[in-house]
């Protein structure tokens, strides 16, 4: 029976790859890496509830130093959670490629004096979008690919950053659970309660 930190380690692995699933998709992606904050930030408060009371488990958290990356990651990661419970929902600034084909001379030269291009899907998948220029339709190009950035780390794919974040979270859980191993009768009396599956 897995324990109630590795339950909710995998939580946020859980959200993070609906949100990877869903990187056509805003605002999905965005409610998706939010969930995936609130569950990873979760992960070390859920461990201190559950091990605090092993035999040298506090010596051995507070022995833990990480290196300077990981501090500015927690760092990032801890401000985005802050931020999206207390005062903005987390919104990511996404870049898109798309492949267009057939546009004309006109379209082109619109879309390149053009200050402000939006896109506007075609339909609910998401895969071919509008170039609306002034409100008007200009061309269609085939989505290729989206880079969602959150303003914490300008510059790298938020999936890039929440997917350091994960691998640091599984090492110190795998840890944990190696040096502090739960006993069965930990078990019987904190279990770990499985969701429901349809």
């Amino acid at each position: 029976m897995p324990s109630h930190t590795y339950f909710k380690l995998a939580e946020a692995s859980f959200f993070l790859k609906k949100a990877n699933d869903n990187w056509r998709n805003v605002p999905d992606f965005d409610f998706y890496l939010s969930a995936f904050f609130s569950a990873a930030r979760s992960v070390t408060w859920i461990m201190r509830g559950e091990y605090e009371n092993a035999p040298e488990w506090k010596a051995w958290y507070d022995a833990k130093q990480p290196d300077n990356q990981i501090v500015e990651l927690l760092k990032k990661t801890n401000a985005i959670r802050v931020r999206s419970q207390k005062s903005a929902p987390i919104t990511t600034r996404t870049t898109a490629t798309l492949h267009t084909h057939g546009v004309s001379a006109e379209a082109l030269k619109i879309l390149s004096e053009a200050k402000d291009v939006r896109l506007m899907p075609v339909d609910s998948r998401n895969e071919e979008f509008y170039f609306v220029v002034e409100g008007r339709r200009v061309a269609v190009g085939r989505l290729e690919n989206a880079v969602h950035e959150l303003p914490e780390f300008p510059g790298e794919h938020a999936l890039a950053a929440c997917d350091r974040y994960v691998r640091f979270l599984d090492e110190l859980v795998r840890e944990c659970e190696k040096r502090f191993p739960r006993n069965l009768k930990q078990q019987a009396e904190n279990p770990v309660t499985r969701p429901a599956t349809e």
